[in-house]
């Protein structure tokens, strides 16, 4: 898993946005209390997809595409402002009992101003703060990569 994990991390040209995701990655398990046993979390590196995507539950938390956008969780009730804050560069609406909900907001990493993220982090967690007691398993984790859990929780590099 570790070779697939490092050629995906090599294929994707943003080094900040990789730097970025791990970042991020390791605030969300730090923040949520997300052991590596943490049947919620799910960490996965799809074979047929050349992004790493983060659940928490059902839910998308985080992602790192292969363009070098990162992908962020943001309530329904957040969307306006965040968009405020920095317009998403591509963005889709969660359903939940066949009712639009929450939204998942990419941005180019380049884009991601400390002063911007500084902004929208409190946002992000509050989002998957909120999402996280909502069901007892993510149906991803048979797919979780406990290697991409250890490289964000150790350092990447």
């Amino acid at each position: 898993m570790y070779n697939l994990i490092y050629t995906r991390l090599q294929s994707i040209q943003d080094a900040r946005a990789v730097e970025l995701f791990f970042q991020l990655l390791k605030i969300l398990i730090d923040e949520l209390n997300l052991g590596p046993e943490n049947p919620k979390l799910s960490l996965t590196v799809p074979k047929s997809q050349k992004r790493f995507v983060v659940n928490l539950n059902a839910r998308y938390a985080i992602t790192l595409e292969h363009n070098g956008s990162i992908g962020l969780l943001i309530e329904a009730s957040d969307f306006k402002r965040a968009q405020k804050i920095l317009r998403a560069s591509r963005l889709f609406r969660f359903s939940k009992a066949r009712r639009p909900d929450d939204y998942f907001l990419k941005y180019p990493a380049g884009s991601l101003t400390p002063g911007r993220l500084n902004s929208l982090l409190p946002m992000w967690l509050k989002a998957c703060r909120n999402h996280e007691p909502w069901m007892s398993r993510s149906p991803y984790r048979k797919f979780h990569s406990r290697e991409l859990y250890e490289l964000a929780m150790d350092g990447w590099h």
